[in-house]
Formats: structure tokens, sequence, C-alpha cells
């Protein structure tokens, strides 16, 4: 789960974050028994900013980090969508969001974003 931030920058750079007691999180996961996964997804809720699925990647090296979000992103827009590789990769270039998630430690984040309505 992770520890819980009650405030930090878009992307981690360094321990300091302000942190702050979990003491009740609610999560629900689903699997799907065709589902392919690389690495950790997430679909948030509707409604603020910054929501829709989220792929991430992790590595030692953020560019190949970034590689593994997008990577992953591509997958999930193929099986939602039904589209083959290249197409999800000309849509994602439209739609899709990259930030950093982390650079604080050996493990650099990426996480690729979908939002919600990016696509009808």
């Amino acid at each position: 789960m992770g520890d819980g931030h009650a405030a930090r920058g878009d992307g981690e750079v360094r321990e300091t974050a302000i942190e702050c007691p979990m003491e009740r999180v609610e999560l629900t996961f689903g699997l799907g028994r065709d589902v392919r996964l690389r690495g950790p997804r997430a679909l948030t809720d509707a409604g603020r900013p910054d929501t829709g699925w989220l792929n991430f990647g992790f590595h030692r090296d953020l560019e190949e980090a970034m590689f593994i979000a997008v990577d992953g992103m591509l997958d999930l827009m193929g099986a939602l969508l039904g589209l083959d590789g290249h197409r999800a990769l000309a849509l994602a270039s439209v739609t899709v969001n990259l930030r950093i998630t982390q650079v604080v430690n050996e493990s650099q984040g990426v996480r690729a974003l979908l939002p919600h309505g990016a696509i009808r």
C-alpha cells in the first residue's frame, strides 16, 4: 500500500514529505481471468483531477521506468479498446499523460495516466 503523505510534490525528490498516519484505508481489488499485468495498475474514481487508469513503471533508470509505464498502458488500451500496438500508441500520444512518481531512491518511478473521458 505504501506510506501516507498528506502533501508531496509531483515526483518525490527526497525522503521528505508531510507524512501522515493511515488509520483506515479502504481498497478494492479486482482480478480478471485474462488480464495480463506487467506491473502495478489502478483505476481511480472520476470527479477529481488526474484520475482515470494509471499504469506504473519502476526501474533504476528513469527512461526505462517510462518505457515500462507506457508499455503497460498500451497493453491496457489494447485490452479495453481492442487496439493493436500501433493504434494504441497513436492514441496514447494524444491522450496519455506521463508524470514522474519518484526519484528519491534507487527505484525511479513514472506513472502513465489515461484520464477519465479522454476517449469517448
